[in-house]
């Protein structure tokens, strides 16, 4: 078993050193540890190095280019976001006004719309 002390590959404390090259939400490895591993994270066994955005349905870099990020606040839409995951573990959420509000994890790809919340 597991516990946020210990290194996921060889079980030793991880003494405050996290450290992840393959980009999914496992960040418990030493990083000589994980550089070990060539190309799969040895958890999930995702392998997201070479890939910036992997949604199927959605070309975000291509939104990304042309869609004009909020600003100000967007708590809001932040409350009304699906994947509750992508709140808890940090992600990285921006929310773009084009066409309606559409928000990206940029973390896992997820995309969602919405109406503009007033």
């Amino acid at each position: 078993m597991n516990y946020k002390n210990e290194c996921s590959i060889c079980y030793e404390p991880l003494n405050g050193e996290v450290y992840n090259k393959w980009g999914c939400y496992h960040d418990l490895f030493h990083k000589h540890c994980a550089e070990t591993w060539k190309k799969d994270c040895p958890i999930c066994r995702c392998n997201k190095m070479n890939k910036k955005y992997n949604n199927k349905y959605f070309d975000i870099d291509k939104f990304i280019e042309f869609a004009p990020i909020m600003r100000g606040d967007v708590s809001k839409y932040r409350e009304q976001w699906k994947d509750i995951k992508c709140i808890e573990r940090y992600h990285k959420i921006t929310f773009h006004h084009q066409y309606g509000v559409i928000g990206i994890c940029h973390h896992c790809s997820v995309v969602q719309s919405f109406n503009y919340i007033v």
